[in-house]
């Protein structure tokens, strides 16, 4: 009596066990500040980051067909929808599984040339006693959902740089807008200086102090170009669209930058889909632990068959029945240790997916803390830029007046002109690139996406 008690006793234990397998806690190290350094204060109200923001349908036009065009992003859709897939190829190893099958053989030696004819169906079930087969559709779907989260990512990512080199493009146009604008200027003077040559009142050799102007700002506008052609050519490729079919038209930047708010660091961790994916691959090492370990212990199997065998192929219907039920059971004795070494492989998986979720969520917070700093540095930057063009501009007036009353020189009044279109083009440049920076803070937030 005594005998059976401890066998059932060590019986339930071991169904336990087998069933529930080892509790691996997860202790995730990554410490979630209050408020983002950079970040508006606290108390400010916070708002979903959009490419809304930026109030510019063109934006919106192209983060549409962002969606729906690019190539990288097909790739990666297709690659979801194949781990999609395998989610069901991991449910059917739980399912019954039904096979038909037949057989002919004759006797050709026999004069009487015997036939046999036999049909039926099988069928086959695993039980999933210790949680293996269930732990696997988990690993299947954790790792789907994980390949879903990389394409929401590369999508977030993709749509940031169209609109980066969206509004890059833009500002280019206003820099050569501007460098036409001092060619031109230029040009002007050049006139009057030839006038003034033929009047006697200057040399010719002030005059080529001119001409030099204008020849760099003419280099100047072809390395601008060249830029801008590049920048339309990557447009065109994040578009999906052939560069030699593709022209972006030319517009300068005149609007203001958006200015976009920020979630607080908790809502980090729920809205960029990085973080996302390196979670689910963490939770499907996770199951691969319970599938590892669901290997120690036996398979038990079920399986049914039922079939007709006859003589004659017209009678086969009327044939003799052959019917069984059954089952098996599978179990390790001895393997060399490779259950044990799969266990561990998965255990080892487990922690570096760990890792690797807390290493994401630390660049997570590196790269959010960098675009928000950009954008306080970027609009000191424009400011004073912008007040470095306003002072240069009366400055020139100054220069224009004192040359006219033959004060200055020309040679003054050229690098004066010189000089100002350097602090416009890198006003124009500061201009583009707080959209640039506006464009990743909608990108490390997370911008629209939802898990």
């Amino acid at each position: 009596m005594k005998n059976t008690i401890c066998m059932a006793l060590g019986a339930t234990i071991f169904a336990t066990l087998s069933c529930t397998g080892p509790e691996a806690a997860v202790d995730l190290q990554a410490e979630v500040p209050g408020v983002f350094k950079h970040g508006v204060p606290q108390t400010a109200r916070l708002k979903p980051p959009s490419w809304k923001s930026f109030r510019d349908p063109e934006v919106l036009r192209l983060v549409t067909q962002v969606r729906t065009s690019n190539k990288d992003l097909k790739a990666a859709s297709a690659q979801a929808r194949e781990f999609l897939a395998l989610i069901r190829k991991a449910h059917s190893a739980s399912a019954v599984t039904v096979d038909g099958f037949g057989n002919v053989s004759a006797d050709l030696e026999n004069s009487t040339r015997t036939r046999d004819f036999s049909g039926g169906l099988s069928a086959a079930f695993e039980i999933d006693l210790w949680g293996r087969l269930r732990k696997a559709t988990e690993a299947a779907a954790s790792r789907a959902w994980a390949s879903t989260a990389a394409r929401d990512n590369l999508q977030l990512s993709l749509e940031a740089q169209a609109v980066s080199t969206y509004y890059t493009i833009r500002s280019l146009d206003s820099q050569i807008q501007s460098v036409d604008e001092a060619i031109a200027r230029l040009q002007e003077i050049g006139r009057i200086a030839n006038r003034e040559i033929e009047a006697g009142l200057l040399g010719a050799f002030e005059k080529s102090r001119v001409d030099s102007a204008i020849s760099t700002l003419k280099a100047d506008r072809a390395t601008l170009q060249r830029d801008r052609n590049r920048f339309e050519n990557a447009l065109a490729v994040l578009l999906g669209t052939n560069p030699s079919l593709y022209t972006a038209a030319k517009k300068g930047l005149t609007n203001a930058p958006p200015s976009i708010a920020t979630y607080l660091p908790s809502s980090l961790l729920e809205r960029r889909p990085d973080i996302a994916e390196a979670k689910a691959l963490l939770e499907a090492n996770q199951a691969d632990i319970g599938v590892a370990w669901g290997d120690f212990f036996p398979r038990l199997n079920l399986f049914a068959l039922i079939g007709l065998a006859s003589p004659s192929l017209s009678q086969f219907f009327d044939g003799s029945e052959a019917t069984s039920v059954g089952g098996d059971i599978l179990g390790p004795i001895l393997d060399g240790g490779e259950r044990r070494a799969n266990y561990d492989a998965a255990i080892a998986r487990r922690d570096q997916g760990l890792a690797i979720l807390e290493g994401t969520i630390l660049r997570a917070f590196e790269d959010t803390e960098n675009v928000l700093s950009d954008t306080q540095v970027l609009k000191a930057e424009y400011n004073a830029r912008r007040q470095a063009v306003a002072n240069a501009r009366e400055t020139i007036k100054g220069v224009r007046r004192r040359h006219r009353d033959g004060i200055d020189s020309l040679f003054q009044l050229v690098s004066i002109e010189l000089s100002l279109n350097v602090q416009e083009r890198l006003l124009h440049e500061a201009h583009g690139q707080q959209f640039v920076a506006a464009a990743d803070v909608v990108r490390a937030l997370g911008g629209d996406w939802r898990r």
